[in-house]
């Protein structure tokens, strides 16, 4: 069963700066009506960790994604819904620069909640305040809450938060899609954006906890813990608690370099786990609670012969809740993963998304051997525009002989005029060195210096 223990929320009088008048005075600010914010629950203490003294700052997801920033004296203060500050209503990058900034200064959180106020925020959620009255011109281009100290920030080491192209929001991940080498055809990207290492001892450093509605969209979970690299607060019998999952800022690429990882892909049905690229296997969301993860993880890991080690992405689609999450978060602690990407899953027909699911051929065009004045790298650059009809030809071939792979050995003559006279190719399977030789006849080479024909002989290794 999904539950969830509700914190109460609410939007003090304060909050805000008193919002002036069209004619220069100030309105009284109106109270805000009181807002429930939920975390979402974990059954079991196995995949929770503590935090020694009083908690960090606080970044509250409402179910509609508006974010507040709070601090508590105590985390049973923050259980109980008791904060010593705010909770305080923050645009996206008001509040994303805003926790930027009080990590790099050293802020303690209440200071750091004391001293917000969100001017734009203020200006649209302010029943009082004139459609006319723009804010103070002095906080318009600060999106650190009014301190003034973010520009200073932005020009150092520390950034700025996603902008509207960040891959979070495109759809794109940490590396973009790409070639792997000149010989070889598209390959699919890792598409999450941070990595979590699984920790079994107190975190020591938490920049900020993350408490999110359950019934909230985990793309916003995910987008907030890019950007703060926040540990995730959930509830566990009725107290608020961490899953042991510390995350490590964007800019840590070491945490990216493997070329071989699985993804755990969340979707209304259930979890589609593959080892990329390979055959999937889709978990149900009702066999997660079973603990069938663990074999699917399994399977798929002997597909690609990865070890136990190998990081495991979780992507969310987009109708993925925050509960959802967090109950696949949990799952693959327990099945032993410990690295755990967050990202978000590839759009249904996009190219990412075509590039998963199934083996992958690949081919790779060896040295060609040629006899006549024409350049070899001239060769290879012609041919390598045709990688995609010759992988084609090895596709087709797939569907009916799945075991197929080999070297096609491929020879052509290439007359004075740059145009393919005859090609003839062998090996791996009648059909596919057909195919191979027939897409090279097609190529028209630049003409050769000498005014002569160039004999070439071209071996093309195809394996999936």
């Amino acid at each position: 069963m999904r539950a969830s223990v509700v914190l109460a929320l609410v939007t003090a009088c304060g909050s805000h700066s008193a919002a002036p008048t069209s004619t220069g005075g100030t309105t009284a600010p109106t109270a805000q009506a009181p807002q429930q914010i939920a975390a979402p629950r974990v059954a079991t203490a196995a995949s929770l960790t503590a935090v020694d003294g009083a908690p960090p700052i606080v970044l509250i997801l409402d179910a509609k994604g508006q974010r507040y920033l709070a601090a508590a004296a105590s985390w049973a203060d923050l259980s109980a819904g008791k904060y010593s500050s705010g909770p305080k209503a923050a645009g996206e990058a008001a509040a994303m620069m805003t926790l930027t900034e009080a990590r790099g200064l050293g802020r303690a959180p209440k200071e750091t909640v004391d001293n917000f106020v969100d001017f734009r925020t203020a200006y649209e959620i302010s029943p009082n305040r004139e459609l006319d009255d723009p804010p103070p011109p002095e906080e318009e281009d600060d999106d650190s809450g009014g301190s003034g100290t973010a520009m200073a920030l932005e020009e150092g080491k520390m950034g700025r938060p996603p902008a509207a192209t960040d891959p979070i929001a495109g759809q794109r991940g940490w590396v973009s899609l790409h070639r792997r080498g000149p010989d070889e055809p598209v390959a699919p990207s890792r598409l999450a954006m941070t990595a979590g290492e699984v920790t079994g001892t107190k975190p020591k450093d938490v920049p900020a906890i993350v408490v999110a509605a359950p019934t909230g969209k985990a793309s916003v979970l995910v987008q907030a813990i890019v950007v703060t690299s926040g540990m995730i607060a959930v509830v566990h019998d009725g107290q608020l608690r961490l899953l042991r999952i510390a995350f490590h800022p964007r800019g840590d690429v070491s945490h990216f370099e493997a070329e071989r990882w699985l993804e755990a892909r969340l979707e209304p049905t259930g979890v589609v786990v593959e080892a990329v690229p390979s055959p999937s296997t889709t978990v149900s969301w009702s066999d997660l609670q079973a603990g069938k993860l663990t074999g699917a993880l399994s399977q798929a890991r002997d597909r690609r012969k990865l070890d136990a080690q190998a990081p495991v992405d979780v992507l969310v689609a987009p109708d993925i809740d925050v509960q959802r999450l967090i109950d696949a978060l949990v799952a693959l602690d327990a099945a032993g993963a410990k690295v755990l990407g967050l990202g978000l899953a590839p759009k249904p027909g996009s190219d990412e998304a075509k590039l998963r699911g199934h083996t992958l051929p690949t081919i790779s065009v060896g040295t060609p051997n040629a006899q006549g004045d024409l350049d070899k790298a001239v060769i290879r650059a012609k041919v390598h525009k045709q990688l995609q009809k010759l992988t084609y030809c090895y596709e087709k071939a797939l569907l009916a002989k799945p075991a197929l792979a080999g070297t096609v050995m491929v020879q052509f003559f290439i007359r004075p005029d740059g145009k393919v006279a005859t090609a003839t190719a062998s090996g791996v399977d009648p059909d596919v060195a057909s195919c191979v030789a027939e897409v090279i006849r097609q190529i028209e080479f630049p003409k050769p210096k000498g005014g002569g024909g160039v004999q070439v002989n071209y071996p093309f290794v195809f394996r999936q």
